[in-house]
């Protein structure tokens, strides 16, 4: 059978690692195997689905280089790949199931009345679930509510048993069905809910092995038995252990700062991030700079079995990695990508690159390439007050006597030797007229080489610097 996986995600929220995780090890998985990968959108929640945290799915799994082979937008041979869109699909199911013997019967439970009887039980010490009073209706009640037209949900009787299965990661797992509620197969508002969806668009699109959270074990015992019904094997499962956060809280949707935009926007890179993401469980130190070596070094066995906790430092020290082993080219498209450069003159994309590369060592994210980048290509640099109280009057004369002999200046050793002379002639150290040169060509007291600056940053940039700086510090 030809491997097909799927990434099922609901557009309820916002994308968040937990879900690219998962998107990822079920891509990586299907490529390793030359299988195929789904992109299936379940906005069975009509209530909470928006178009706009559908479109945040396509942009999330592009940004990170994964091209479903079949999805809303590309389309496929078992389509349509949005739950909402497939009712009639779920209809026939229901039918099968029926046909099959399963017990469905209608709930005509409230919310309100669910929630209480939930509270009555978390007060009492019982079970929490559905005590199934709906099926124990005598068979009267049951039709004079239909009759009457009360609303009604259609519930499955779970058989009173145990099942087990073998699971590719947490090997044979068994799940007592006694201690869980009946589920909800269709609302009272005519629409179909996850666990007839999920296994009937996973028959029609033959998936073959379904990889998520272990959080899903519980819903796997449940679409276990609509596959035993329906007479047909299901999918291999592989359940992940979960992404935490500091307090051992499972990564969601709610989780603001392990959103994907919040992430991206910190200047994390999509190398970087696939990289954190396989360093549970498989090479911890590898980094990937393609989505192609991470094919070549995955490993379902490998994948996470135990808990693992969010590192934004981690992942920051993945995405120094990363930044250290791209070209200072590539660095700068992507700044350009970003839209970090408006209205760049190509032609100095070279010399662009040249200062990007001698600042590599003190870049962490995107964001501080293209801080980098606006230090080079901005009129005039943004001082603070705390920068033009460092320089002192001596080093304000040093700075114009500077500007008046940079004109008769040519190349670094011809820099050296004046700032030498210069140092002599007014009494000050070298390495002082170092720093405050450096802070007024760059804004920054650290960084690369002075003599490097200097030289890409040309004559005349810098001379427009000392002017603008001196002026400010007049005035302060």
């Amino acid at each position: 059978m030809k491997v097909r996986t799927r990434f099922a995600p609901s557009p309820t929220g916002p994308v968040h690692l937990g879900g690219l995780r998962t998107a990822l090890y079920n891509y990586l998985f299907a490529r390793v195997n030359n299988g195929e990968f789904v992109l299936r959108i379940e906005d069975t929640d009509q209530k909470r689905s928006r178009k706009e945290y559908e479109e945040e799915i396509y942009e999330a799994l592009g940004w990170l280089g994964i091209r479903p082979d079949e999805s809303p937008v590309k389309g496929g041979f078992f389509g349509p790949y949005r739950q909402s869109e497939r009712a009639e699909i779920y209809e026939n199911y229901l039918k099968k199931l029926e046909q099959a013997g399963a017990k469905l019967y209608p709930c005509f439970c409230t919310r309100e009345e669910l929630e209480k009887l939930k509270k009555e039980q978390l007060k009492t010490g019982k079970r929490v679930g559905y005590d199934r009073r709906c099926y124990f209706l005598p068979e009267n009640e049951v039709k004079r509510r239909l009759v009457s037209g009360n609303p009604f949900s259609l519930r499955l009787k779970l058989p009173d048993q145990k099942i087990s299965f073998k699971d590719l990661l947490k090997g044979t797992v068994n799940v007592d069905l006694r201690s869980l509620s009946d589920p909800v197969l269709k609302r009272s508002d005519g629409t179909f809910t996850y666990h007839l969806a999920v296994v009937a668009d996973d028959i029609e699109m033959r998936i073959s092995t379904v990889i998520r959270g272990e959080d899903h074990l519980v819903n796997t015992a449940y679409q276990l038995i609509l596959y035993s019904y329906l007479g047909r094997k299901p999918p291999e499962f592989a359940h992940v252990a979960l992404m935490v956060d500091e307090q051992g809280e499972k990564l969601s949707k709610r989780t603001v700062k392990t959103g994907y935009r919040e992430i991206k926007a910190k200047g994390i890179l999509p190398e970087a991030l696939i990289s954190y993401l396989l360093s549970a469980g498989l090479r911890k130190e590898e980094i990937y700079l393609s989505l192609d070596d991470a094919v070549k070094n995955f490993h379902l066995e490998l994948l996470p079995r135990s808990k693992t906790v969010y590192s934004f430092e981690k992942l920051l020290a993945f995405n120094r990695r990363v930044l250290h082993n791209l070209d200072a080219k590539e660095i700068v498209k992507r700044c350009l990508k970003e839209g970090a450069c408006d209205n760049l003159d190509l032609s100095i994309l070279e010399k662009l690159s040249e200062w990007v590369r001698i600042w590599k060592e003190n870049l962490e994210t995107l964001n501080d390439a293209c801080q980098i980048i606006n230090i080079f290509l901005c009129p005039a640099l943004p001082y603070q007050k705390v920068d033009l109280l460092m320089v002192g009057d001596k080093e304000m004369e040093v700075l114009a006597f500077l500007l008046e002999t940079l004109e008769q200046i040519n190349g670094e050793a011809d820099l050296l030797e004046k700032l030498e002379k210069i140092a002599e002639k007014f009494s000050i150290s070298r390495g002082k007229i170092f720093k405050t040169l450096r802070l007024v060509t760059t804004g920054r007291l650290n960084g690369p080489p002075l003599f490097s600056v200097v030289r890409l940053l040309g004559k005349e940039k810098v001379q427009e610097r000392i002017r603008a700086f001196l002026e400010l510090r007049k005035n302060v």
